[in-house]
């Protein structure tokens, strides 16, 4: 930060100018002053991940391990998981801290019994369940299975486990 002098004798602060960056798919971000070192670590690219447009880079793991993609969004709030950051402005360009909320998890649109029915009752009850909330909440995408296991936690329904498929007996001649 720059110290500029007043009329009265002392010093303001003076925020640094968000600063503007080409990234390597060619769109223009926005990004603080304060922030642009995160520019420099990895090379940033932009991915229609889902949810629509996002500034990503792919961070290389330990040898044999696939590659991380890590969202620019995400560095800048340090959202933890499962988080959602919001672009207040609707621009997934413009990455000033002042534009992104972190945002808590989709609160689930289901109430606890019809949750409960649709797990107990399916034999596939994560994809009902979502395809349910999806129509009901009116949502262009379905839900992720964590986000419905986050649900199911936070109404108290015990999640079963997998089935364990066992294979047929052998037929044995004696």
């Amino acid at each position: 930060m720059q110290a500029m002098s007043t009329e009265g004798g002392g010093c303001a602060a003076v925020e640094a100018q968000p600063i503007t960056a080409r990234i390597a798919s060619g769109h223009t971000i926005v990004i603080d002053a304060q922030d642009a070192a995160l520019l420099e670590r990895y090379t940033w690219r932009t991915y229609n991940l889902g949810g629509g447009l996002k500034v990503v880079a792919s961070v290389p793991q330990e040898a044999g391990a696939k590659r991380k993609r890590v969202q620019l969004s995400r560095l800048i709030t340090q959202a933890g998981a499962r988080r959602r950051v919001l672009h207040k402005n609707g621009d997934p360009l413009d990455l000033r801290r002042e534009n992104l909320q972190v945002a808590q998890p989709h609160p689930c649109p289901l109430s606890r019994e019809t949750l409960g029915a649709l797990y107990a009752e399916s034999h596939r009850p994560f994809g009902n369940i979502a395809r349910c909330a999806a129509e009901v909440a009116g949502w262009d995408t379905l839900p992720p299975r964590w986000m419905i296991d986050q649900w199911l936690r936070a109404a108290g329904i015990q999640l079963r486990p997998p089935p364990i498929i066992s294979q047929p007996p052998k037929n044995v001649s004696a």
